[in-house]
């Protein structure tokens, strides 16, 4: 499991050199044919890369359906996959407070109450 989860962790590290540094093509490739072993499955994950309002990189791995006692019936992830959108949504908000933060609209020493109307 935690190599699983160290080759994940290195593809996307991997795949952001690469898409700045235009080189490591070899490694790449490498990594997408271990992330997409029909004989090893693992789920599905997406990364895409946006550089000054443009999207440079978009890629999907693994799969979507995996069915341990039939491996012929496992479903690839596409770029059409939904994926659940599950806790990240706390980073989106952390991310627009502090947003707000540095435009000077909110404090954060002020108390929440006072932004919420209570």
């Amino acid at each position: 499991m935690k190599i699983k989860k160290f080759s994940i962790f290195l593809f996307f590290l991997i795949i952001s050199i690469n898409c700045f540094l235009d080189k490591n093509q070899n490694i790449y490739s490498d990594l997408y044919k271990i992330l997409n072993d029909d004989n090893h499955p693992l789920a599905a994950c997406s990364l895409g890369i946006i550089k000054n309002g443009k999207i440079i990189f978009y890629d999907t791995v693994g799969y979507k359906q995996i069915n341990n006692d039939d491996s012929s019936q496992n479903i690839k992830a596409n770029h059409k996959t939904k994926f659940r959108i599950a806790s990240i949504s706390k980073l989106f908000t952390s991310i627009a407070i502090f947003q707000l933060v540095e435009k000077g609209l909110v404090d954060l020493e002020t108390d929440i109450s006072n932004y919420l109307g209570f």
